[in-house]
């Protein structure tokens, strides 16, 4: 009878394969055992960054019905290219890392005033209504003040309706307030800040003269708020 044998050097690499394998199953084993799940990256959740994505992420997550702030996911992506960064450690003024930093610290669940100080208002947390709506006009709209000084004049005039919602019942003609405008300002970026030939897109033609206060949100209306 004819002996088959085996070459060392492949009975070694036989017994490196079987361990390995054995490996694997003991550390999936232990990974059920413990209850250890898989992690996967997601850049909206990383407690570093001072992103769009992070901040759309969560403000579109925590703060909903009543106490939203944009009326889409679009509509705040436009918003938030007009923020200066600011840094995470910012506790107040005009800036997107005051706003995330309010919403990182708000995940149990976000209150009105909370949602407002991180929306585009800034609830004079983040900055003061007139700070946010001359910063944003400037930038969606430039065509409507000489200067964010001459915006800053007009802004002093207008009403101030309350805390800042996304509520369209309250972006009227005769709503003479901030608030309205900047409602206004935020549709105007849904589609983005100008298109690839750098003309105004068709939500800019639409609602920037209602954001100037042109055609909406008329400043010398009579009327009070909504």
């Amino acid at each position: 009878m004819r002996v088959r044998t085996i070459a060392p050097s492949t009975r070694r690499a036989a017994t490196a394969l079987a361990a390995f394998a054995a490996s694997l199953a003991l550390f999936a084993g232990c990974r059920q055992i413990l209850g250890i799940e898989e992690l996967t990256y997601d850049p909206v959740l990383d407690e570093t960054s001072l992103t769009c994505d992070r901040y759309c992420g969560l403000i579109m997550s925590l703060c909903t019905g009543a106490n939203s702030q944009y009326t889409s996911d679009e509509a705040c992506y436009g918003v938030c290219e007009t923020f200066t960064a600011g840094s995470l450690d910012d506790s107040e003024g005009n800036s997107l890392g005051c706003r995330i930093g309010v919403l990182a610290a708000a995940t149990g669940g976000a209150e009105l005033s909370e949602c407002a100080a991180a929306g585009p208002s800034g609830n004079d947390v983040c900055g003061t209504p007139c700070d946010a709506y001359c910063s944003q006009i400037a930038a969606v709209c430039p065509d409507t003040f000489e200067s964010i000084g001459d915006c800053a004049v007009e802004c002093q005039d207008l009403s101030t309706c309350g805390t800042y919602t996304a509520n369209p019942e309250d972006a009227t003609p005769d709503n003479p307030s901030v608030e309205c405008r900047i409602y206004h300002l935020s549709v105007a970026a849904r589609d983005g800040l100008f298109d690839d030939n750098g003309d105004p897109t068709t939500a800019q033609t639409v609602h920037c003269p209602h954001a100037s206060g042109e055609t909406e949100c008329l400043k010398d209306s009579g009327i009070a708020c909504p």
